[in-house]
């Protein structure tokens, strides 16, 4: 019996998936040493929350945290969902109460088949009590959850059911009783070296150097990603890179007064990889636009639009409705081939024609 309003049994589909989860990162490697445990802790009545480690707290100023959450939350996701474990996965992008709310109303039309009435908050209530009745199995993935998130009356949970949070905040665990905190720190040793193998994949000579520019970087997943994706889009080898590296660090240290993160230092290597990539002033009003957007998807029609091409420097003719979208396409294949921005979404939006962007995290 479903409650009063409720979605029933008998409603329920008997499968499905809502949200858009991101794709894995080209080079992804499994976690065995920093991430271990994730999945055994991700069993069906926990709630589990994937936060940086003490590491990125104790040392200098890292962007967000990016320790690769997401990137782990995405591998359990569809490895319950490939293997049969749940029957049902929404994925939201819980930046406020807005975001979960429209989430769990989507999810609720997937669940259903059909349009949900009502208010958001009253849908949401609804589909929130279903998932703490239900047996069928299910996964709600609560990514990039602020620590000031007010979901009261919004939290899933239910016996059949698994909730993953990503966070860039640990203390965001004070938001429910009962969550299990994982902390999830800089790669090992192994695993950088992993990610590094797989990312320079083309070309094995550029390897060269390869363990020293890990330390140098310190392991940070998201300084790795930049420097592989300048180095694979260059004749530079990993000494090189390295070099290059330890010289930025110190000149942004002298003018700041303390030692940056690591992928501080990386994001302005990339963007000098962009610069050569493209002249002009395109990248640099390019990475502005895009960080205005939502980083969790952004459609690629978007970029096609005389507003855009305007902004980039580009003749519009006025009341045409015919643009030339490539100098929009030209500078997100630059900060996509320096590595500051997702490049898989890219090539999708590229071969597609937009479906979304991604910001590599």
């Amino acid at each position: 019996m479903a409650p009063s309003g409720g979605i029933s049994a008998e409603q329920a589909v008997q499968r499905f998936r809502m949200g858009e989860v991101p794709p894995l990162a080209e080079g992804f490697t499994d976690r065995p040493d920093t991430a271990r445990g994730v999945m055994d802790a991700v069993v069906p009545g926990s709630t589990v929350a994937l936060v940086p480690g003490s590491a990125f707290a104790e040392g200098p100023s890292n962007w967000l945290g990016a320790c690769g959450k997401t990137q782990i939350a995405v591998a359990v996701a569809e490895s319950l969902w490939r293997s049969g474990a749940i029957d049902a996965l929404v994925w939201i992008s819980a930046t406020d109460r807005a975001s979960v709310l429209t989430g769990l109303v989507q999810a609720s039309a997937a669940a259903t088949g059909i349009e949900p009435t009502g208010t958001a908050e009253s849908v949401a209530a609804r589909f929130v009590s279903w998932l703490a009745e239900t047996s069928q199995p299910w996964l709600v993935v609560l990514d990039d959850l602020p620590e000031t998130a007010d979901l009261e009356g919004l939290w899933p949970e239910g016996p059949a059911g698994r909730v993953l949070i990503t966070s860039s905040q640990s203390a965001v665990a004070s938001r429910k009783r009962g969550m299990k905190v994982i902390p999830v720190g800089f790669f090992s040793v192994r695993e950088a070296l992993n990610c590094l193998t797989e990312r320079l994949s083309v070309n094995p000579a550029q390897r060269q150097g390869a363990i020293d520019l890990i330390e140098a970087l310190g392991r940070e997943p998201l300084a790795l990603a930049q420097a592989c994706s300048v180095v694979a889009n260059s004749t530079l080898a990993c000494r090189d890179y390295r070099d290059y590296f330890a010289r930025r660090r110190q000149q942004i240290g002298v003018a700041a007064g303390e030692v940056p993160s690591a992928a501080a230092v990386t994001w302005t290597l990339s963007l000098g990889q962009a610069e050569s990539l493209l002249s002009g002033a395109s990248v640099r009003l390019m990475l502005v636009l895009v960080a205005l957007l939502d980083g969790h998807g952004i459609p690629g029609s978007v970029f096609s639009t005389p507003a855009v091409v305007a902004y980039l420097g580009g003749a519009v003719t006025p009341y045409s409705s015919s643009v030339d979208p490539k100098p929009a396409w030209d500078a997100l294949l630059a900060i996509e081939r320096a590595g500051l921005i997702d490049d898989r979404m890219i090539d999708q939006i590229v071969i597609e024609n937009g479906i979304a962007l991604g910001f590599v995290a």
